[in-house]
C-alpha cells in the first residue's frame, strides 16, 4: 500500500511538472541553460573528470548542446545514452566528435541516439565514468530525483556506482535543472538513486 501511494504521488507530480515545463518561455530556457552550463563547467568534479556521461536534451530539458561541445573541446571522452526498445536497459556509449553527433539519427522523441546495431565503446569498458550529468522531471536541492518512470537512470547510476566502487573509484552524479523543477521534497522508494548534487539557477 505504501509503495502504491509513492507511485501515485510520483505520477501526480509528473503531470504537474510537465505542465509547468510546457509553459517555460524560450528565453527562460536559454537563460537558465546558460547559467547552469557555466556553473557546471567550473565545478571541480567536471574540470577533473576525463570520462563524462551526458544526456542529449529534449526541448523541455536544460539544453546540453554547449556542454557536449565543451566536453569534446576539452579533450574529455563523452558518452551518451542509448536506450533499448521494449526494454528497461540503458547504456552509455561513446560520442566520437561533434560531426558524429550531427550524423546521429533521431528517435521518436526527436533526440539523437546511436543505432542499436552500431558498434560503439560502452562506458563500462576502459574505466567506467568519472561524472554523469543526469536529467529528470523534478529534483530537490539535496539530490532526490523524479524521473519519467522507466527507471533507466536509477538502474544505470546504481550499476555504475557499484562498478566504480569495486575499482576503488567514485563516479560523481550531478542533476541539472530549471529552477521550476526544484521542489522541497519528493516521494521516493528504495530503488531511487540519490544524486551527489543538483545544479540550477538560483532565484
Amino acid at each position: 500500500m505504501w509503495k502504491m501511494s509513492v507511485v501515485s504521488a510520483k505520477n501526480v507530480l509528473r503531470s504537474k511538472i510537465k505542465i509547468k515545463l510546457s509553459n517555460l518561455s524560450k528565453e527562460s530556457i536559454i537563460e537558465q541553460s546558460k547559467d547552469v552550463t557555466l556553473q557546471l563547467i567550473n565545478m571541480p568534479e567536471y574540470v577533473q573528470a576525463t570520462r563524462v556521461g551526458l544526456y542529449l536534451s529534449m526541448p523541455e530539458e536544460i539544453n546540453t548542446d554547449e556542454l557536449v561541445k565543451d566536453v569534446l573541446n576539452r579533450g574529455k571522452e563523452c558518452f551518451i545514452p542509448r536506450y533499448s526498445k521494449n526494454s528497461t536497459k540503458m547504456e552509455m556509449v561513446k560520442l566520437r566528435s561533434l560531426v558524429d553527433l550531427v550524423q546521429l539519427p533521431k528517435d521518436k522523441w526527436n533526440v539523437r541516439q546511436p543505432l542499436q546495431n552500431e558498434e560503439r565503446e560502452d562506458a563500462y569498458l576502459n574505466g567506467g565514468l568519472d561524472l554523469i550529468i543526469v536529467p529528470g522531471l523534478a529534483f530537490t536541492s539535496s539530490g532526490k530525483r523524479l524521473g519519467r518512470g522507466k527507471g533507466y537512470y536509477d538502474r544505470y547510476l546504481q550499476g555504475m556506482k557499484s562498478y566504480q566502487k569495486d575499482k576503488g573509484c567514485h563516479v560523481h552524479t550531478i542533476g541539472i535543472a530549471f529552477s521550476e523543477q526544484i521542489l522541497d521534497d519528493l516521494p521516493t522508494n528504495d530503488n531511487d538513486f540519490l544524486l551527489d548534487r543538483v545544479v540550477f539557477k538560483a532565484a
